[in-house]
């Protein structure tokens, strides 16, 4: 697949596609390279993701290192090195560290846009708003997710 702007493009190990604010994600393939297709990252899992939905994008989590749990739906899976799992929209789904090792995974989020998500997140975090804020409900519409 081609960039946004029809041209190929390289993301050496380590790095990441620009983004507005520091996460613990390495984007490798962000919205406005795909046309809007998807988003591509190289995760390190630091914190347990609580139970959550995402309305529009479906999510698929390949790991590398470490292991964690994961909760989709009603269904819950211990996870390792090289196992894949599908998280489809509309489905509360979680994430926890299993291990004391590192938690590493990539990802792919279809359609695009998941790295808009978690600038947003990251900055609400950082500016200490909670999520019974008025800026963390603006979020939640924006971006079609919630915490459960």
């Amino acid at each position: 697949m081609m960039s946004a702007d029809g041209r190929g493009f390289f993301v050496a190990s380590g790095t990441s596609r620009p983004t507005r604010i520091p996460v613990p994600t390495a984007f490798k393939a962000l919205s406005s390279d795909t046309g809007g297709q998807y988003t591509f990252g190289d995760h390190h899992l630091t914190e347990d993701y609580p139970l959550h939905i995402h309305h529009r994008e479906d999510e698929g989590i390949y790991m590398l290192e470490g292991r964690m749990t994961a909760v989709v739906g009603d269904d819950t899976f211990s996870m390792g090195p090289g196992d894949f799992i599908f998280m489809p929209r509309g489905v509360p789904h979680s994430l926890t560290r299993a291990s004391e090792s590192p938690v590493r995974f990539v990802f792919v989020s279809t359609p695009g846009g998941f790295e808009h998500l978690m600038e947003d997140i990251v900055e609400l975090v950082g500016a200490g708003q909670s999520p019974s804020s008025a800026e963390w409900q603006a979020l939640e519409a924006k971006h079609g997710w919630a915490w459960l």
